[in-house]
């Protein structure tokens, strides 16, 4: 397959913000001088003494494998595909099979930099071609245009279904940036937002979490702990309180809405979580709710393959304790998905590894925009860059179809 491996960590954030911020002027650059930290005298405390325990729904249909076409897609869902023996782009529905439009010069295309905006309705992706430019296509094919040319950086995501930030790192991928721009893609109107991290920080957030109007921002500084930075007084506050500061961006899983800040820490035996928090809550007692993973599994790596705030669902991989079989499962390990709410698990008996009969390594998991359906790629072993094929998981009914040598991109959406 020709593209190169580019920027992998940032496809494990989940894209935050919410539709139609205001924005300052065009190319406006915000000054920013240094002031005191404003400290916050708060800790974490359990919601509960007495901590509930994840319920088990059982999704393993006798007759697993279906064709694709007998998935139950919505008429406006189309699954999106790389094919590597052609390298286009294909969007498939379970009535047809069509290219898209893509003007990349060959070689130049990071294909694991492609994004999807909110509405599932607009996917990006990055060229590197006399700089970094970021490409705009509509899931229906119907557009096709560069959004911004000669970003400041080559990482990017979107913020809401008319922003994207973009932004470059110096060193690792949790150092924090050197340069940030927020843009519409459509509009063009860019704007460059400050650096709000001083020198000499191990590590931080890669990017901050603004809120619904990007006045304030939400990073992490080793050095001190969690800050929200207020773009308009220009001062740091002390946010969160008590919550886990050390290195692993897998772990933070942070949605700042209109409604206020959401968000989840996986654990290997627990969930816990906070929904909603208003500007006071960030800088007071931090109350979290916990869920308890059923006995005898655990969530190897503390991690979350998607996180849905909306929905307050994520999905995972549970595996068994000694590498013995989990939650009944004829496997030692599944995908499940949990519902924290509800405070149910419903337990798929798959491996995400496993394609077809043949083992490898599964990639990036993707959910619908309905919430129906999950999918993912699973590379051939020992490349891990040749696609065995896609997993598309009915999340409802718990049958599979596979496609065979394709790589998966994600779950878009085309008008009625």
């Amino acid at each position: 397959m020709k593209f190169r491996t580019f920027t992998l960590i940032t496809l494990l954030i989940i894209s935050l913000g919410c539709a139609s911020p205001v924005q300052p002027s065009p190319t406006a650059t915000y000054i920013f001088t240094p002031v005191p930290l404003q400290p916050s005298p708060t800790s974490v405390v359990a919601a509960t003494d007495s901590l509930p325990i994840f319920q088990v729904e059982n999704r393993n249909p006798p007759q697993r494998v279906i064709k694709f076409s007998e998935l139950d897609l919505k008429s406006t869902t189309r699954v999106l595909l790389f094919d590597p023996k052609t390298e286009h782009f294909l969007s498939i529905s379970n009535q047809s099979i069509n290219p898209l439009p893509n003007a990349r010069p060959e070689m130049s295309l990071q294909l694991d930099t492609i994004r999807l905006s909110p509405d599932h309705r607009w996917f990006a992706y990055l060229e590197i071609n006399d700089g970094f430019n970021i490409w705009i296509n509509s899931v229906d094919g119907s557009q096709h245009f560069m959004g911004i040319s000669n970003a400041v950086g080559s990482t990017f995501r979107w913020l809401s279904n008319d922003k994207i930030a973009v932004y470059d790192k110096l060193g690792g991928w949790a150092d924090c940036p050197s340069a940030l721009q927020i843009f519409d893609p459509f509009s063009k109107e860019v704007n460059n937002i400050p650096d709000i991290s001083s020198e000499g920080i191990e590590y931080c957030f890669p990017i901050p979490y603004f809120n619904s109007d990007f006045t304030q921002g939400l990073y992490l500084d080793s050095d001190i702990g969690w800050q929200t930075y207020d773009y308009k007084a220009q001062t740091s506050y002390a946010a969160l309180s008590g919550l886990d500061t050390s290195p692993g961006g897998n772990k933070y899983f942070f949605r700042w809405g209109g409604d206020g800040l959401s968000f989840a820490v996986p654990h290997q035996d627990r969930i816990s979580f906070a929904s909603n928090l208003t500007n006071d809550d960030l800088s007071s007692v931090l109350l979290l709710k916990t869920i308890l993973l059923p006995q005898d599994s655990i969530n190897e790596n503390g991690f979350f393959e998607f996180w849905i705030p909306e929905k307050q669902l994520a999905g995972f991989e549970l595996v068994g304790n000694d590498d013995n079989n989990v939650l009944d499962c004829a496997v030692t390990q599944t995908f499940v998905l949990v519902n924290l709410t509800t405070q149910t698990l419903s337990n798929y008996c798959l491996n995400q590894a496993v394609f077809s009969n043949q083992i490898g390594s599964a990639w990036f998991t993707y959910i619908s925009a309905d919430y129906r359906f999950a999918g993912w790629t699973v590379h051939e072993l020992p490349s891990n860059t040749v696609p065995l094929g896609t997993v598309i998981l009915d999340l409802e009914t718990g049958k599979v179809s596979y496609l065979e040598g394709y790589e998966f991109l994600g779950f878009g959406e085309v008008p009625p």
